[in-house]
């Protein structure tokens, strides 16, 4: 479920991190009751009834959302005095959601932060849940609550990292500038919380629409998600914009930005966005009694939104998205530069990773490898018969058919494996995290499908086979990655001379 947007280095990072994670004490978990409450959520045939008991055992729990059916956000001609009253009322599902966002805030406000300054934290997330909820209302969408619940848990991954390495928040000086500290977690850890975010909503078994708001909240939506998806994780991250905005990047630029985005991403103009923050300004109260924190001084929203509606009224949408191009012309610099490093990297012929990433980038992660203590494999893969391929048919055949090799490979790894073309007819495979068992399934599973797969090369149908040579980082006995390759290559050779299309481990020499 990993963005295109996620470089292949970061996605080892990620891999390396997440072994880490999972043996924290203290990793966050979901109370009882929302654990409860998700289950029933996923079971097509609970009734209202096992719900109403599920809340029932949290007195507090049903006290907010009575007060919160009653609040102008939910305004109704009759008053809602008992909690099947109000499931009725509100709905089911949106009763469940309300109860999810209310737990969920309850338990995590208990934990401590070791270097993010928390009631920043809180004002932010409050902030985009309001706004996000408030941009589904206008969209018309039937997912209003689960919206506010994706903006109260987007940058639950900040959380996480702050248990795990509070040090690192400890270095930023302007902790309270969202993008900066983003800036900071690529920089030193590889990653940004949102994936960590959207790890933890996947191990929680969250719905899928919460966990992809958490991963793309802070780049938007590409073309790899579905309509009703990526609407919804635009609307969780233009609302996170919306957030850093009211709360200390008001100036002409980043209103005009954050105008332009919404009429891109969600179609609405500027009097429909000055529309929805009006909504979030009058709703602050309600959300701060519901909730039991400060968010932010309702006067200094009122000025900022003042300004945006000047600046939104005086200024034409030309010069506005001039204005918006231009810091994003700005913004966009450091990406170029990724991007010229990106092709450097890929191999043209198979639109793979070539040898210069993978030499480049090895030598790091068996360093990790020691020094985490995790396990790191890597697999060196020959085709068997390619040589008559070129010499039978042509090397236009051959390059067709090492590209249908590199599709072939793609669709039997995950996404967070590195695969590289390293030259000639070898492919190269490095599992990060993945002890020898493990990765020794994933290559018997490459040589099966090369054995079941018939490709049509230049009209011609090919059976071609692959013989894989398998070795996991032993810092016991290599000093380097070079030791690590040179192992997986002899192994190649073995499975070579054992008559081909197998794999051989070097544990196994």
């Amino acid at each position: 479920m990993q963005s295109t947007a996620l470089s292949e280095v970061s996605e080892k990072n990620l891999a390396g991190l997440l072994v880490q994670l999972e043996q924290m004490d203290d990793l966050p978990s979901p109370p009882g009751i929302v654990t409860q409450v998700i289950d029933l959520l996923k079971d097509p045939e609970s009734d209202i009834k096992e719900l109403i008991d599920a809340l029932s055992k949290d007195p507090a729990l049903v006290a907010k959302i009575l007060r919160t059916a009653n609040s102008a956000m939910y305004a109704r001609r009759r008053q809602v005095t008992n909690l099947p009253q109000a499931l009725l009322t509100l709905g089911q599902a949106t009763a469940a959601t309300l109860a999810l966002s209310f737990s969920l805030v309850n338990s995590l406000r208990s934990s401590e932060g070791g270097g993010i300054y928390l009631m920043r934290y809180w004002q932010r997330t409050l902030l985009t849940a309001m706004t996000a909820r408030e941009f589904g209302k206008h969209m018309g969408s039937d997912r209003t609550e689960e919206l506010f619940l994706a903006g109260l848990l987007q940058d639950i991954g900040l959380q996480v990292l702050d248990r795990h390495m509070p040090e690192q928040y400890q270095m930023i000086e302007n902790l309270h500038v969202h993008a900066l500290v983003c800036k900071h977690e690529q920089e030193t850890i590889g990653v940004d919380h949102a994936w960590i975010g959207a790890w933890l909503l996947e191990r929680w078994e969250l719905p899928d629409l919460i966990c992809q708001a958490a991963r793309y909240s802070h780049e938007l939506s590409d073309e790899s998600l579905d309509t009703e998806t990526a609407e919804f994780v635009d609307c969780v991250a233009i609302a996170s914009r919306v957030s850093d905005v009211l709360l200390h990047d008001s100036d002409e630029s980043a209103i005009a930005a954050l105008s332009v985005m919404t009429q891109d991403r969600l179609g609405m103009d500027e009097e429909a966005t000055l529309g929805v923050l009006t909504k979030v300004e009058a709703h602050i109260p309600d959300i701060e009694s519901q909730f039991g924190m400060d968010i932010m001084d309702v006067d200094e929203v009122h000025s900022i939104l003042d300004r945006a509606r000047r600046l939104l009224t005086d200024v034409s949408l030309n010069a506005r998205r001039e204005i918006a191009e231009l810091k994003k012309e700005i913004d966009s610099l450091g990406s170029r530069a990724e991007s010229l490093e990106e092709e450097r990297h890929t191999d043209r012929l198979t639109g793979l990773r070539n040898r210069d990433f993978m030499e480049k980038h090895i030598n790091e992660w068996c360093e990790r490898a020691r020094d985490l203590d995790f396990p790191l494999s890597f697999a060196f893969m020959d085709l068997d018969g390619f040589k008559a391929i070129n010499d039978n048919i042509s090397h236009a055949a051959g390059d067709e058919m090492l590209r249908s090799t590199a599709k072939l490979l793609t669709s039997q790894v995950r996404e967070n494996d590195a695969l590289a073309r390293f030259g000639g007819d070898e492919f190269v495979l490095l599992l990060g995290g993945e002890n020898e068992k493990n990765a020794r399934v994933v290559c018997e599973r490459i040589v099966g499908a090369f054995n079941e797969t018939r490709h049509s090369i230049g009209g011609v149908q090919v059976e071609v086979r692959i013989s894989v040579g398998l070795a996991t980082f032993d810092a016991t006995t290599m000093e380097n990655a070079n030791d690590l390759i040179n192992a997986a290559d002899e192994a190649l050779k073995h499975a070579k001379r054992q008559g081909k299309a197998r794999v051989v481990s070097y544990s196994e020499l």
